[in-house]
């Protein structure tokens, strides 16, 4: 393999090792505070917040939007800590046709985009940990030291590629 492979294989591990580790602390943290961005435009405005566990994305379209055009950033304390929930993914929509007002929500609980995050992590941190090291038999470990490298493994058949 290609030196730039490995190390883009550490780069992704210990990177995705990070993020989990980052997701789950601001899952823990969010029961107590949230954070957001908040997007107007003409045709309405767009936010996500994390907080109570969960990623919250919302999508508002309103003629006229009375509330000007730019980014902006939320941040609260809630008063109250909820009771520890996981939830599940949600989506909904909802529509006034007389106004033309137009409202998405879609939900996702953190424990998603750890799950997400942490199952390729950890199948990168156990494919290097199973890897055949310089000298061992690539199909079951086995130490080939003295053998010459055409001699097919004595444990498994193997030959070295």
């Amino acid at each position: 393999m290609p030196r730039s492979f490995h190390r883009a294989r550490r780069i992704a591990k210990w990177t995705g090792l990070c993020a989990c580790l980052l997701i789950a602390a601001e899952f823990v943290f969010s029961h107590w505070a949230g954070a957001g961005v908040v997007y107007s435009a003409r045709w309405g405005y767009a936010t996500a917040h994390a907080g109570h566990g969960r990623v919250r994305f919302v999508w508002f379209s309103q003629p006229d939007n009375p509330y000007g055009r730019g980014l902006s950033w939320e941040f609260q304390f809630y008063s109250e800590r909820l009771s520890f929930q996981l939830g599940v993914p949600s989506y909904s929509y909802s529509r006034s046709p007389g106004e033309g007002l137009t409202l998405r929500q879609a939900r996702l609980p953190l424990w998603c985009v750890v799950a997400a995050l942490a199952l390729p992590t950890a199948w990168l941190f156990w494919s290097d940990c199973r890897r055949a090291r310089p000298g061992q038999c690539p199909g079951c470990g086995y130490e080939r030291a003295g053998l010459d490298m055409s001699t097919p493994c004595p444990e498994c058949g193997a030959t070295p590629g």
